[in-house]
């Protein structure tokens, strides 16, 4: 599948028409690189960090021409284009490495299974609902009802065990002990 193939599916799947006024979703990015076979880096927010690996893959010979992150790299429109400046060198980059940057924000959170949804598909929640609808069957968040009733201590566990985050936070105060449906 090439870039275009592949920008096309997900905007027919989430489409940038669905963001928030204040988001920007879509090409942050664009080297020309639309009719190249797509090959794919996804992240959650398009870094410099992020940037160096794609450029690594690249030059180790994996196809990367394309970061598909979750976060705009741009939100509100640039004053300049400075070296230095991470936006700038993000731009500075792509277009030398041929790599572009894709975001699909809030278009993806709201979307059947798109950030929400996947995470409650994962804790298995059922009867599973938007928090804040938008559309039919469509919206923020999701709340729904575990499998069965379980303490805050093996939800926890569970999150931790599905998700691997680095650094699982809750409140000290928190009863762990406090069972959860």
């Amino acid at each position: 599948m090439n870039v275009d193939a592949l920008i096309n599916w997900v905007e027919a799947w989430a489409p940038p028409g669905w963001q928030e006024s204040w988001d920007n979703c879509g090409w942050q990015i664009e080297p020309g690189i639309g009719s190249q076979p797509a090959g794919v880096l996804v992240c959650l927010t398009p870094t410099l960090a992020v940037m160096a690996e794609a450029i690594r893959l690249k030059e180790e010979g994996a196809p990367v021409n394309l970061i598909f992150a979750h976060h705009p790299l741009i939100f509100s429109p640039l004053k300049s284009v400075t070296a230095g400046e991470p936006v700038a060198d993000m731009v500075r980059l792509a277009i030398t490495h041929g790599i572009g940057v894709y975001s699909a924000h809030t278009n993806f959170d709201q979307v059947a299974d798109g950030t929400a949804d996947v995470l409650a598909q994962l804790l298995q929640l059922q009867n599973s609902v938007p928090v804040v609808p938008t559309q039919e069957g469509l919206g923020y968040g999701r709340v729904g009802d575990l499998p069965s009733s379980q303490s805050l201590e093996d939800l926890l566990a569970l999150i931790q065990a599905k998700l691997n985050p680095p650094n699982l936070i809750h409140s000290p105060s928190t009863n762990l002990q406090q069972m959860i449906e």
